[in-house]
């Protein structure tokens, strides 16, 4: 027995998230985020145009998921073009401090941790600039955006769905009850309420934890420059920073042509934390970079000596960060080879995040060149796996199921993880 509204009633519902943020975005004047500099930010990019976009790009183009919203209700998202000078484009930092990233932009391989970090500092802050606009506890504005994120006639309606429910009354019942009895009334607007202060909450934190991250590779970076400390990349792979913060690197002689600045949530025994996964693609090869709270590198190591296995594996753990966070930009050729009929159901299927798990592989193959071009080099159960994904038909519920399963989902977000562990410090 579920609550929906009628298609007048979805339209009264006002939803302006998304115009919102693009006036923050395209109208907001940023300071840099550099330490104690007050200069306006210039429009920096968090990944080379010149040695690294370029390499996966057609005429200038790549491809990207674009959020789009349809009619009322939340947002969808949509395959569209992108040219270099916009992806990974943030008002990060003024014109000199944009300069100090110089060897980044002009240098496909690293000689010592410091250009690496260099490479997780301006991650960090691309993923902070994104989530600015939503966790500004300073800004009214923030919790308008959150508001209108949480106003859709879809959480309403679920909300509904729990108070008919609670209430043992029948849709009818409840409906004329809805019109006359204010108690309802207050009850729906209380649920809406302590959903938005849950987002809010989640928002905070989730900015918080990003500029601790930012800090702290500020302060290593200082470090290294005062002590003149540059350890060469000998055989570098993984870094415990002194503040807490863990990173993994790898370069490998393989274009993966994706670019991807993307940021998981992951509960780990019951604990949020962070995953920065950043893939950097060249002409002659790609590097990879985990950034993470140390206090659980057991755990991603575990996850990032699986993935680095074999070629394969990477394309997998690659492929599953792309189908549950989609900051990332992706060579058209690629997007061109899918068939029309799996390109669909990848489509639909990045709106759907809580069906799946960025360490476990997706279904469906993205990558199927280069995924052909490794099969040779895996046993018979392997090779069989990784071409299903290209020659299987995959098969989901219905769009209607998965959508009140995706509600349900908002409404027992890892808001509460955050809340409990906020509580508890």
């Amino acid at each position: 027995m579920e609550f929906n509204f009628r298609e007048h009633e979805r339209n009264m519902i006002n939803t302006n998230f998304e115009k919102l943020l693009l006036k923050y975005f395209n109208k907001t004047e940023h300071k840099c985020y550099k330490q104690d500099c007050n200069k306006i930010a210039i429009g920096s990019h968090a990944i080379s145009r010149n040695i690294s976009l370029a390499s996966i790009s057609v005429d200038g183009n790549m491809k990207y998921f674009k959020s789009k919203r349809s009619g009322k209700e939340s947002k969808t998202l949509i395959l569209d073009d992108i040219g270099m000078y916009e992806a990974s484009k943030f008002q990060g930092f003024c014109l000199e401090h944009d300069g100090g990233f110089e060897f980044l932009g002009k240098n496909s391989y690293k000689y010592n941790v410091k250009q690496i970090l260099m490479q997780c500092y301006r991650s960090i802050c691309y993923s902070l600039f994104k989530i600015k606009p939503l966790a500004d506890q300073f800004n009214n504005d923030s919790f308008d955006f959150v508001r209108e994120l949480v106003m859709k006639p879809s959480v309403i309606e679920t909300l509904l769905t729990e108070v008919v429910a609670e209430s043992n009354d029948s849709i009818e019942v409840f409906t004329e009850k809805l019109g006359k009895d204010r108690t309802l009334i207050e009850c729906l607007r209380g649920r809406l309420e302590e959903l938005i202060d849950e987002e809010v909450l989640r928002f905070s934190y989730e900015y918080d934890k990003f500029y601790d991250l930012k800090q702290t590779l500020e302060q290593t970076l200082e470090i290294l420059e005062e002590t003149k400390t540059n350890e060469p990349l000998v055989k570098f792979e993984s870094l415990s920073d002194p503040f807490g913060v863990g990173f993994f690197y790898k370069r490998i002689d393989m274009n993966i042509p994706v670019a991807l600045l993307n940021q998981h949530l992951i509960d780990i025994r019951g604990n949020a934390t962070f995953l920065f996964f950043t893939v950097i693609p060249y002409e002659d090869g790609t590097e990879i970079y985990w950034i993470f709270d140390n206090k659980y590198r057991h755990v991603f190591l575990n996850e990032w000596e699986k993935m680095l296995m074999n070629e394969i594996e990477i394309i997998n753990r690659i492929e599953s960060s792309m189908m549950h966070c989609e900051q990332w930009f992706i060579d058209p050729k690629v997007i061109n080879r899918i068939p029309p009929e799996r390109l669909k159901i990848i489509t639909e299927d990045i709106y759907f995040i809580h069906e799946r798990n960025p360490f476990k592989d997706y279904d469906l193959s993205i990558f199927d060149e280069l995924r052909l071009n490794l099969l040779e080099n895996l046993d018979e159960q392997k090779k069989l796996r990784e071409k299903n994904k290209i020659n299987s038909i995959a098969t989901r519920e219905p769009s209607h199921v998965r959508d009140k399963k995706l509600r349900e989902s908002v409404l027992k977000s890892p808001s509460k993880i955050i809340e409990r562990q906020i509580r508890q410090t």
